[in-house]
């Protein structure tokens, strides 16, 4: 009986990006968790950059809860790591899921995104990144 197929329709989740700001003396811990894209990379941009010119220039980007993260999203996270260089800090990734991680390392952004596994680590390190950008 020739008829026509019907077109599969599979209902998809909106995920936003959402972000949580936690200061401590000596660092900031800044999680996101959800989808970083393009749409979401402007404001993070200010938020970050915010955070840097208040003094805030030790940060760690946990990325455990993080699904998703496109060329602008990392090119926000990188231009937040080299303004915080500026001011004599950094910008720390933990809990980077291996697409990320691999992503990172494709696009050679793994000297100003060192990747770590726990925020621990991230917080632990006292040396310089090593090449391939991942720590334990």
């Amino acid at each position: 009986m020739g008829g026509r197929l019907k077109p599969e329709v599979r209902w998809q989740e909106t995920v936003w990006l959402r972000v949580s700001v936690r200061t401590q003396p000596d660092h900031t811990l800044v999680v996101l968790a959800g989808e970083l894209d393009i749409a979401d990379a402007e404001p993070l941009a200010f938020q970050l950059s915010a955070l840097i010119s208040a003094g805030h220039t030790r940060i760690v980007a946990d990325l455990t809860e993080l699904l998703f993260c496109d060329a602008p999203g990392l090119r926000t996270l990188e231009q937040a790591a080299r303004r915080a260089a500026l001011r004599g800090g950094w910008v720390r990734l933990a809990g980077t899921r291996t697409p990320i991680k691999r992503i990172i390392r494709i696009a050679k952004l793994t000297q100003p995104l060192p990747a770590y596994d726990t925020v621990e680590n991230a917080l632990a390190d006292r040396d310089e990144p090593p090449r391939d950008g991942t720590r334990g």
